[in-house]
C-alpha cells in the first residue's frame, strides 16, 4: 500500500498533478453545486508497490485530465506519515487539514473493521450526495483507474461520459455501490520489506533446514528487484525438485505477488510441461501487466494445446485489452475455433477486451446461438458479466427467467453486474473453460 516515505517526491506526485480539496464538507458542497463526482483516494505509508503507483498512476496524463472533471479528496494517516520520517504536508494541504480529512473520510465513507483498520490504498467514487458509485480496494493500474473514472462519470451523466482508451479495464476487486469492510483477509500479511527479504535469502543460502518453500513465497510478496532475482534463480535451478516445485512457486506468486513479478514467471511460458505453462498463463491473466503482452503473444504463437491456446488468449486480453492483434485473434477463435475449450476461453476473453460493436456483437450472438456448444455460451455469458457494464443486464435477465441451460450462470452474471466482483462466476468459468488453476484474485477461492 502507498508509502509516503519520500516527502518531496510524493508531495509533487500526489499534489502537483491532481488538485485535492482541503475540506470534506466543502468538497461535497462543490460537487452538489457543480453536479460532479467526488473522487476519494485513501493511502497508508510504508509499502513500495504504492510508491510506484504514486509515481506512475497519479502523474499519468489521462488520469490527471479525468481528475479535472471530479472533486478530489485524499485521506492520509498522520501517525503513519510521521513514522516514516515524512514532512507532514501534501502540496497546499497542511497537517491539520490532512488529519481532519482522514478522520472525516474514515467516518463518513469507509468501513473500518473492529480494530479500526481500512483497506489502503483504496479509491472511492461518490455521487454529490455522498452515495458510493464504486470503489476499489488496494493497488490499481492507470488503466484500471481510468476505467473507474469513466464508469463513475458515466453513472452520474451518461451523455457526458468520456471515452475510455484502449488500456482501460475494470479492476479485479471492483465493488459497486459499496466499500470493503476493513481489510481483505485473502490478501494476507503485509508484503516483506527489503530487510526481511535479505534475512530470508541469507537463511536459505546458509542451508537452514525446513520452510524453504514458505520462505520463498514470503520473499515473493516483496516488490523488490533483489527478491525477484533470487526467486528467479531458485526456479531456474529447480533441478531435483523439478516442475512440481515450479508449479507450486508460480501458484504462490499468482496469489501473493505484485504484478511486477510477471517477469519472473514469464520465463517458463514455453516450458515442455503443460502444467507449468498453464500456471504461467493463469498468473499472467491475473496480473494483467501491460508489459507482459509481448511475452504472452510469443507463448501463444508456440502453443500447440488448444485449451492452453484459449488460456493464453485470456491472458493477452487481460494484459492488453486494446491491442488490435489480441482483438483479431480472440474474435477469430471465439467465432470458429475447432476445439471447444479454445473457443470457450476466447468467448470469455471477449469480455476483457476494449468494447466495440464487433466484440459486443459476437458476445450477443454466442449467447443467443442455441446451436453453439453449451460451454461456449456459458463462457460468453461470463464474458458479458466480466465487462461490469450494466447494459448487459437486459440480455442476461431473460435467461434467468427462462430457467434454461444458461439460467444459473446468467444469475451469477447479474450479481456481478450489480456488485462488481467476479467471484460468483468462478465455478462456471472453471467448468466451461476447462480451467483447473484457481485464480483467487479474479474469481475467489471457492471453485
Amino acid at each position: 500500500m502507498l508509502t509516503l516515505s519520500i516527502a518531496t517526491t510524493l508531495s509533487l506526485a500526489l499534489a502537483g498533478d491532481i488538485r485535492w480539496s482541503a475540506s470534506f464538507d466543502e468538497a461535497l458542497a462543490q460537487a452538489e453545486e457543480e453536479a460532479k463526482v467526488v473522487f476519494v483516494a485513501v493511502h497508508m505509508p510504508g509499502e513500495r508497490a504504492n510508491e510506484r503507483m504514486a509515481r506512475e498512476v497519479y502523474t499519468d496524463k489521462v488520469i490527471t485530465e479525468l481528475a479535472t472533471r471530479t472533486v478530489n479528496l485524499i485521506a492520509v494517516s498522520i501517525p503513519d506519515y510521521r513514522q516514516h520520517g515524512t514532512r507532514v504536508k501534501l502540496g497546499s494541504l497542511a497537517e491539520q487539514e490532512l488529519a481532519q480529512l482522514d478522520a472525516d473520510i474514515r467516518e463518513r465513507v469507509l468501513r473500518p473493521d473492529a480494530d479500526g483498520f481500512v483497506a489502503a490504498p483504496q479509491h472511492v467514487f461518490l455521487r454529490p450526495d455522498g452515495e458510493v458509485i464504486l470503489s476499489v480496494p488496494y493497488v490499481v493500474t492507470a488503466g484500471e483507474l481510468e476505467w473507474c473514472f469513466v464508469a463513475a462519470l458515466g453513472a452520474l451523466d451518461p451523455e457526458q461520459a468520456p471515452k475510455a482508451s484502449g488500456r482501460a479495464k475494470p479492476p479485479k476487486r471492483l465493488l459497486k455501490g459499496a466499500v470493503l469492510a476493513g481489510t481483505e483477509k485473502s490478501i494476507g500479511a503485509s508484503p516483506a520489506d527489503l530487510e526481511e527479504v535479505r534475512e530470508l535469502i541469507d537463511r536459505i543460502r546458509r542451508g537452514e533446514r525446513g520452510g524453504r518453500r514458505a520462505a520463498l513465497l514470503r520473499i515473493a510478496t516483496a516488490d523488490e528487484e533483489e527478491a525477484r532475482e533470487f526467486v528467479s534463480e531458485e526456479m531456474r535451478g529447480g533441478g531435483r525438485r523439478g516442475d512440481e516445485w515450479r508449479v507450486a512457486l508460480i501458484r504462490g506468486i499468482q496469489r501473493r505477488s505484485p504484478p511486477s513479478w510477471w517477469e519472473v514467471v514469464e520465463e517458463f511460458k514455453t516450458s515442455s510441461n503443460a502444467e507449468v505453462r498453464e500456471e504461467v498463463a493463469a498468473c499472467l491473466e491475473v496480473f494483467g501487466a501491460p508489459e507482459s503482452a509481448k511475452a504472452i503473444k510469443v507463448a501463444l504463437g508456440k502453443e500447440k494445446d488448444p485449451r492452453l491456446k484459449g488460456m493464453w488468449l485470456r491472458a493477452w486480453a487481460s494484459a492488453a485489452p486494446g491491442d488490435s492483434g489480441a482483438r483479431r485473434s480472440i474474435l477469430r477463435a471465439a467465432k470458429g475455433a475447432k476445439a471447444e475449450l479454445e473457443r470457450a476461453n476466447a468467448a470469455l476473453a471477449l469480455g476483457y477486451l476494449q468494447r466495440g460493436d464487433d466484440v459486443d456483437g459476437l458476445l450477443e450472438t454466442l449467447i443467443a446461438d442455441e446451436e453453439a456448444p453449451k460451454q461456449v455460451r456459458v463462457a460468453a455469458v461470463a464474458g458479458a458479466a466480466a465487462t461490469r457494464e450494466d447494459r448487459w443486464g437486459a440480455l442476461l435477465q431473460p435467461l434467468v427467467e427462462q430457467a434454461g441451460p444458461l439460467a444459473r450462470v446468467a444469475s451469477a452474471g447479474l450479481e456481478v453486474l450489480a456488485r462488481g466482483r467476479l467471484i460468483p462466476l468462478g465455478r462456471y468459468v472453471s467448468e466451461a473453460c476447462g480451467d483447473a488453476v484457481p485464480r483467487e484474485r479474479l474469481f475467489g477461492s471457492a471453485r
